[in-house]
């Protein structure tokens, strides 16, 4: 099965563009031979969920919901890893944890990159909002991929 995109483009959420809309769907050629059981679409970015249980992000990763690491606001140094949370689980009712960072100084990702921060848990749905995006794990651990920051 293919994964096909189409329509606003300008952050990389349709794939490698060059930043274009699309107006007909587009076959990710990058993710041939692999199975993909759901994705989800967020204001700037997509993620797709492998019948393995694995995540793949792409798109606007400005406000860290690809959690592949987060840019400063200039974009050219990682924010300190005290100052983000990329990817968080809850262990129960109302208790994070922080999951594997990683780091990156870019704000755009278009090609499909696998998200690690959500280490070996196997993920069973994805879900995205406009600037945030949340992964349930097999065991009913939720993950949050966003800029968590304890002041908010």
């Amino acid at each position: 099965m293919s994964v096909s995109c189409w329509g606003a483009g300008g952050k990389g959420q349709c794939g490698p563009t060059k930043h274009r809309d699309l107006y007909e769907p587009r076959t990710l050629d990058s993710l041939r031979g692999i199975q993909f059981v759901s994705g989800a679409a967020g204001e700037a970015h997509t993620l797709l969920l492998s019948e393995f249980g694995r995540v793949w992000a792409f798109g606007r990763n400005k406000e860290g919901q690809l959690g592949l690491g987060l840019a400063s606001a200039d974009g050219d140094k990682p924010v300190a890893a005290k100052d983000d949370i990329t990817a968080v689980e809850e262990t129960k009712p109302g208790r994070w944890r922080r999951l594997k960072k990683q780091s990156t100084t870019s704000t755009t990702f278009p090609d499909p990159t696998p998200v690690d921060a959500i280490g070996n848990h196997v993920v069973t749905s994805v879900a995205c909002g406009s600037q945030h995006s949340m992964a349930v794990t097999s065991a009913g651990k939720v993950c949050v991929l966003c800029l968590c920051q304890a002041k908010r």
